[in-house]
């Protein structure tokens, strides 16, 4: 909550007081025509690093690979684009530095950690492995809605689409949740 606070109000307002300050001392015409360079270049930074960052997930892709890294650093390129197109200096600052690799291998390592931190309060959290099951829309015996659980033979590699691998409960082989529609 406090966080929508500070993104909705206090840098806005931020943004408004220094752009004043900033007209009245360069004057009105430069503090605007600093606001449009910045943002014609920072989209124009944003479109090539964007098409880059695409070139690079259909290459990951197409090694059969998940593209994890690639897609993260397409949203952090994105936001960058966004917050350079908006109006204002401390969010041109922040896009800017999201253009840079290593700013962006930093942000990607705080935000893997938050992740990180989060799974591992609602692991704690949870009630067993409950918390990790697929909602079925199936009905158990006794009537009430619940997951289809099916065991992976041996040589199972794959999952079938629509499951999801439960964490590893001690069991020999492990098990999966099926969504049935």
């Amino acid at each position: 909550m406090m966080a929508l606070f500070l993104a909705f109000t206090l840098i806005p307002l931020a943004e408004l007081i220094l752009l004043i300050r900033l007209g009245g001392t360069i004057g009105f015409l430069p503090t605007v025509a600093i606001c449009l360079l910045t943002g014609f270049a920072g989209a124009s930074l944003a479109r090539a690093q964007g098409l880059s960052v695409l070139r690079r997930i259909q290459e990951v892709s197409a090694q059969g690979q998940l593209p994890t890294r690639e897609l993260l650093e397409g949203v952090m390129i994105l936001l960058a684009g966004v917050v350079l197109i908006t109006p204002g200096f401390l969010t041109d600052i922040f896009g800017l530095l999201l253009l840079t690799p290593p700013f962006r291998a930093l942000m990607r390592a705080w935000l893997a950690r938050r992740f990180e931190a989060q799974i591992t309060a609602r692991a704690a959290t949870s009630a067993g492995a409950g918390a990790w099951t697929a909602h079925a829309r199936t009905r158990t015996p006794d009537g009430e809605a619940g997951p289809v659980w099916q065991e992976l033979s041996p040589d199972q590699e794959l999952l079938p689409p629509g499951a999801v691998r439960r964490p590893d409960d001690g069991r020999e082989r492990p098990v999966i949740d099926v969504e049935v529609d």
